[in-house]
Formats: C-alpha cells, sequence, structure tokens
C-alpha cells in the first residue's frame, strides 16, 4: 500500500472545480481524485482515470442502482491504494458528500477539508432538523442506496469534522480553535485589454431587484454589455434579465464556464452583481478590474450584511446605493 497521502475532492459545480484546480497546483498534490456532477472541463488535463463524473442528482430520475456501485468501486480502488486520505468537501448539505462522511467518520486514518462555496466561506450558513431541504434529501437518499444525516447547525461543519479549512482570503475566513487555515494563492493575471461590462444574474428570484436610474446611467458611455445568467435560473423564468433587458441592450453569456475563466475572453472591465463570491475571485485575481455590488440591501439577510460589507471593503469592491440606501 502507497505510504503517501491521497486527495479526494467531491465538487459539484464549476466554480467549485476553479478552486480545486487551483489547490491541487499551489500545493502539488499529485495523488488525487476527483468526484463531480459537473462537465469538468476544468479538468481537461488532468489524468480521466482519477476522476469519476455523476450525473447531477434531480429528484426521482436520478435514481439508479448503477451510480451507488459507481461511487463504491471509486472510493475502494482509492482506499487499495493509500492508507490515509484527505477529503476535500464545499459543505454537508449535499447528499454525496454527506454519504462520504457517513462512510468514514470512524476512520482514523482519513480527515476532512473544506474549500471555498461562495460565500459560505465567510459565513456559517445554519439550517434546523427541520429544514425542507435538508429532509428531503434525507428521503431522495434512501431511494438512491446512500446514506444520509440530517443536518441541525452549520452545514459547512455540521459533524465538527473539518481539519483544515483552504480560504481565498484567510485574514476573513472564521475558524475555530482546532481548524487549521491554508491560503489558497490566486495567480494575478495581466492587464485587462477591453472595457466591456457584465451583470451576473442571481439564483433567488423571489428576492426582487430594484434599480434606480443612477444605476442604468453607468452603462451609458460603456462598450458591450453582458449579462451572465445563475446556473440555477432558466433565462425563461429569469425575471432579474428581463427587467434589465428592458432599460439595457444586452447580450447573454450562456455558458457554464466561472466568470472568472472567461474575463480576458470577453474583455470586461466592469462586473455587477448583487452579493456574488465572484466580485471576490476576481478582484484578487485582476488589478485593473472594477467590481460593483447592488441592492445588497434587499438581497441579503440583515444578520449577513455586515460580513459582506468587511469583505467588500477590504477588497475596493464598489457598494451602489439606490433608494434603499445601506
Amino acid at each position: 500500500m502507497n505510504q503517501e497521502k491521497a486527495f479526494l475532492f467531491i465538487t459539484f459545480t464549476s466554480g467549485q472545480n476553479f478552486f480545486i484546480k487551483q489547490i491541487i497546483k499551489q500545493y502539488q498534490y499529485k495523488n488525487y481524485f476527483i468526484i463531480t456532477t459537473t462537465e469538468a472541463k476544468e479538468f481537461n488535463n488532468f489524468n480521466k482515470k482519477r476522476i469519476l463524473t455523476l450525473e447531477k442528482i434531480n429528484g426521482l430520475k436520478s435514481i439508479s442502482f448503477n451510480r451507488k456501485r459507481m461511487i463504491n468501486n471509486f472510493l475502494i480502488d482509492i482506499e487499495e491504494q493509500y492508507s490515509d486520505i484527505e477529503i476535500f468537501v464545499a459543505h454537508f448539505l449535499n447528499i454525496l458528500t454527506n454519504h462520504i462522511y457517513n462512510r468514514y467518520k470512524k476512520h482514523k486514518h482519513i480527515i476532512f477539508s473544506s474549500f471555498p462555496d461562495g460565500m459560505l466561506t465567510f459565513n456559517e450558513y445554519k439550517i434546523t432538523y427541520l429544514n425542507f431541504e435538508s429532509l428531503k434529501k434525507k428521503i431522495l437518499s434512501k431511494l438512491l442506496g446512500l446514506d444520509y444525516t440530517v443536518i441541525h447547525g452549520s452545514i459547512n461543519n455540521p459533524f465538527n469534522n473539518i481539519l483544515y479549512v483552504y480560504s481565498h482570503l484567510s485574514r476573513l475566513t472564521p475558524c475555530s480553535n482546532n481548524q487549521v487555515l491554508k491560503d489558497i494563492k490566486f495567480p494575478q493575471y495581466q492587464k485587462i485589454n477591453g472595457n466591456n461590462s457584465i451583470i451576473l444574474g442571481h439564483a433567488n428570484q423571489k428576492k426582487k431587484i430594484s434599480l434606480d436610474d443612477s444605476f442604468y446611467k453607468r452603462f451609458k458611455n460603456k462598450n458591450k454589455i453582458y449579462y451572465k445568467p445563475h446556473p440555477r435560473c432558466e433565462l425563461n423564468n429569469d425575471l432579474f434579465y428581463l427587467a434589465l433587458k428592458e432599460k439595457l441592450t444586452i447580450e447573454v453569456l450562456n455558458t457554464r464556464k466561472p466568470i472568472e475563466t472567461i474575463i480576458e475572453e470577453f474583455h470586461i472591465r466592469y462586473v455587477f452583481a448583487v452579493a456574488s463570491s465572484a466580485l471576490v475571485n476576481l478582484k484578487l485575481l485582476f488589478n485593473d478590474i472594477e467590481c460593483f455590488s447592488f441592492s445588497l440591501n434587499t438581497y441579503i439577510e440583515t444578520k449577513y450584511i455586515n460580513i459582506y460589507l468587511n469583505i467588500f471593503n477590504e477588497l475596493n469592491i464598489q457598494i451602489l446605493k439606490n433608494n434603499n440606501k445601506i
């Protein structure tokens, strides 16, 4: 058996892939393995034998005995090669990460680490045993033949088993005394050649985003204006997009690629979003990019506002004020 450690990454969004790729490269984790429910284009140059790609779980349509067999075979193959394994998860609300926790929770030579997933890195999103999403996943996991523990507390670390916390902004990342922070260092890209703008969509369509004329005037003398829908929102049902196109001439970028990877391709210098973690990532990647947050106070719960304000002020992300001032 190999005496070196194996590194297993569980990912279910392209944004998570972006961080995983950087962690593997920066820390030179050559014994990496990846389980993903994404197209995983970010891993095109990686060893395909070390990557298990699963169909994204989508309700009852996802029920398949083959899924559990594929997961088990992949994990057994790692277990037979390595005695020590470090498992990377974004959070435990996901069925797959929760199942893997239950599989290894009593193994002393297997540790868990967390890596960034949106703004979860900077705040602990907490739920109770009665949370509908968690209960729904419990039922679905039974049908899939996977183990799932209903969460009560922070979805980041509900079982107090996270040892290493990987973060791209360590000084603003909460961490307990028994955890170790590890930095993710972003490469600094060249100056951006262009003056195009992009507006990023958001997932929660129940939250109404109201923008005044001062917002739209910012685009008066700009070049192209792009719109990138949120991955979890269909464009036809995107109320925010429908409202924007009444006031602006915008071109939709229907790509699953993370925004961080297409800035140079589309010559984007100005980025507008409500509270997307992409604003943080982009300010760390590009020195001369300008990022703007709008309608923060109408979209984010009051108890989380100060967390966003501290992070945005730290990185010089401009907070636009409309009629509802922060």
